[in-house]
């Protein structure tokens, strides 16, 4: 943590309330588009905890992801509450949250605890109404096509998915990026849902096919497969052929590492575990809608 972030943290808290004194700042990690810090700090109440996420985003994309934080929390969901946004002088925003206790999980050794947390939480999220002023998920979906159909290896599968894409409904409140990366845990328990910047309005299978993904690459194809297991018996899923199939939202979840992968900072090990991955779950899928 440089004294140059501890003055950042120390003049936002301060805007926030101005008896604000801040004792320590601590970097918590950095993604693909937010760098995240914890924040320790007095005022009139006595000593607290925050997080300030700091997004190279518009301010605008900020203030959605606060409106979709705050309606979750007060419905009583997992999420932590939002405080406020400001934009930063490089155009960017910072978001002031509620510290949730816990980490995130490598692969745990009691796969069946965590996958099944997962599941349950995001059965929890497909239970809310969804939200105006979300993107669709087919804006998403038809961005990624575009992208795709420039790359060779990825002509069975962009074909397959655009074939049905018309019959999509957007319908549901979806995370769009569940991973293990993105819930937290703290004695098995799962204890938040963080980064909803890529929350839409979309079908759910697109929501469970992306978690699929990530679990087969995080912790392993027994967590997939226990993650998916559980969520059919949370919630009810039609189940048949194209947009109806699990098979085809394996093809369209595969486009996002397919082709942002090598951007996310893994290490050469950890981009190879997800290429291989990605290939594996494109196989079967097309395998089966074959």
């Amino acid at each position: 943590m440089t004294n140059a972030h501890f003055k950042l943290a120390r003049t936002w808290l301060r805007e926030w309330a101005s008896e604000t004194k801040v004792r320590e700042v601590v970097d918590l990690g950095t993604g693909t588009t937010a760098s995240i810090y914890g924040v320790v700090f007095e005022t009139s109440r006595g000593t607290q905890r925050a997080v300030l996420r700091m997004l190279d985003v518009p301010v605008n994309l900020c203030l959605r992801e606060s409106m979709v934080l705050n309606r979750l929390a007060k419905a009583g969901l997992s999420v932590p509450r939002c405080y406020g946004v400001k934009a930063r002088p490089d155009q960017g925003c910072c978001m002031l949250l509620d510290w949730i206790s816990g980490g995130t999980v490598g692969r745990p050794q009691d796969i069946q605890t965590y996958a099944h947390q997962m599941a349950d939480v995001l059965a929890q999220i497909h239970s809310q109404p969804p939200m105006h002023g979300l993107p669709k998920y087919t804006t998403v979906l038809n961005r990624q096509l575009r992208q795709a159909a420039a790359v060779e290896r990825l002509g069975d599968v962009v074909e397959v998915v655009s074939r049905e894409r018309g019959k999509i409904e957007n319908t549901m409140l979806l995370h769009g990026d569940l991973w293990p990366g993105n819930v937290l845990f703290k004695r098995k328990q799962l204890m938040g849902v963080v980064d909803w910047s890529d929350a839409c309005v979309g079908p759910q299978l697109a929501d469970v096919a992306n978690t699929r993904m990530e679990l087969a690459w995080m912790w392993g194809e027994q967590a997939m497969h226990l993650f998916t297991q559980r969520y059919f018996e949370k919630m009810t899923v039609r189940l048949s052929r194209g947009v109806h199939s699990l098979a085809y939202w394996d093809l369209a979840a595969s486009l996002k590492p397919a082709l942002y992968g090598q951007n996310w900072g893994l290490s050469d090990n950890a981009l190879k575990r997800l290429e291989v991955s990605v290939a594996r779950m494109q196989e079967a899928a097309l395998n089966s809608v074959a």
